[in-house]
């Protein structure tokens, strides 16, 4: 099985010229967090993310107000905040390749090129639907994390932040003192928290004075509290199921209210590369 096999032709895809703001428009409005970067040829430039855009927009650290950040956002072309140059593969790479190349460099998605310009995507989420129409009898438990970071409801944004960027991870749960799952916070809750607070601080008549924000909110209030859970005996199929339903990239294990591990489509790739990728070759050479 190769990539083009697998990979996602409608590539939402932005020109080097646009605006940070430009690019999380469209993560927002169609639901990714990954948006390709091309010339007026269609020629791969970068990819931005939305730790990227996170990253561009953390007053705290740039120390500018929120109306300064808010008018740097708005005038930033993409190719400032963008990562590149860009880890890709081709149409005919195998996905046993692939997996091993996002893996190592602990990539979410590859960008997919045909004679130099971008044909596609293949994202974690491609290998995600592999595991939900597999037959493993794997549980959650034999492949979540138990070694996992987890936060408390008054940690700070800058601090969770930090972790997240530290440990390489783009989910962390929330907890009690008890380790019982209050939460999770994802990139995504952050960037959200960093644009509306701008947006709102915008708004104020003090809003050129310089708001640390990220140091004065806590985990409460930008976690989501609607988390869809798993079980450490529930099949890997059916969390693979859920991942794709609700367009999560992570699902907090609980067992007896309490959070014991995680399972991110990341441990997914691992097991599409250990377990399915030779039944795959076979049914697709045969």
């Amino acid at each position: 099985m190769q990539v083009k096999d697998i990979m996602t032709s409608l590539v939402f895809s932005i020109p080097v010229e646009e605006m940070v703001t430009a690019a999380s428009e469209i993560m927002e409005w169609a639901h990714v967090r990954h948006v390709p970067v091309v010339d007026n040829l269609g020629r791969l430039k970068g990819i931005i993310t939305h730790r990227d855009i996170l990253a561009a927009s953390v007053t705290s650290l740039a120390h500018l107000s929120t109306l300064e950040n808010k008018r740097m956002l708005e005038i930033m072309p993409v190719k400032l905040a963008m990562r590149s140059p860009v880890q890709c593969v081709e149409m005919d790479t195998g996905i046993g390749a692939a997996i091993e190349i996002m893996r190592t460099r602990k990539l979410g998605c590859l960008p997919v090129l045909k004679d130099g310009l971008l044909a596609g995507i293949v994202t974690e989420s491609d290998f995600t639907s592999l595991v939900a129409n597999s037959s493993t009898a794997l549980t959650v438990e034999q492949l979540m994390s138990t070694d996992l970071w987890t936060i408390n409801a008054e940690n700070n944004v800058l601090l969770i932040q930090e972790i997240m960027n530290w440990a390489c991870i783009r989910h962390v749960p929330v907890v009690d003192h008890d380790e019982r799952l209050l939460g999770i916070i994802s990139h995504r809750d952050l960037l959200h928290a960093c644009l509306s607070r701008i947006v709102a601080r915008k708004r104020e008549r003090n809003s050129a004075e310089d708001d640390f924000f990220l140091k004065n909110v806590s985990a409460v209030h930008i976690t989501s509290t609607c988390v869809q859970t798993v079980t450490p005996s529930m099949l890997v199929t059916e969390a693979a199921k859920r991942m794709l339903e609700f367009k999560i990239g992570a699902l907090p294990v609980v067992f007896d209210g309490k959070c014991v591990g995680i399972l991110t489509r990341a441990d997914l790739l691992g097991l599409v590369l250990s377990e399915f990728q030779n039944s795959y070759e076979r049914a697709y050479s045969a």
